[in-house]
C-alpha cells in the first residue's frame, strides 16, 4: 500500500491537507481541511464515509452493516459513488 493519499484544493488545485479530524460515527469521519497555498488560504470541513464493503471482515462487528458494493462481480477494479 502507498503514502497518503493526496488531496487537492478544489480552488487553486494545490496540495490540501487534513489537520485534524474526528469520529462521528464507526463509519464517519468529520474532518478539518487546509490548502497549502499561502496566496489560496482556503479552509473547509469535509466527511469521509464508509459506504460499501468490497470484501466480508474477518472479525466483524455486528452493530455495522454495510451493504455490499453492486460493482462486485462486474468486473470493475473501482466503486464510484454519487
Amino acid at each position: 500500500m502507498s503514502g497518503k493519499r493526496q488531496l487537492t484544493c478544489p480552488h487553486c488545485g494545490s496540495a490540501f491537507s487534513i489537520r485534524s479530524s474526528e469520529a462521528e460515527s464507526p463509519v464517519l469521519r468529520r474532518y478539518k481541511g487546509q490548502c497549502q497555498n499561502l496566496d489560496c488560504g482556503f479552509t473547509a470541513i469535509g466527511f469521509m464515509e464508509l459506504k460499501f464493503q468490497l470484501s466480508p471482515p474477518s472479525v466483524p462487528n455486528p452493530e455495522i452493516q454495510l451493504p455490499v458494493s453492486a460493482h462486485l462481480g462486474q468486473g470493475k477494479s473501482s466503486c464510484q459513488t454519487k
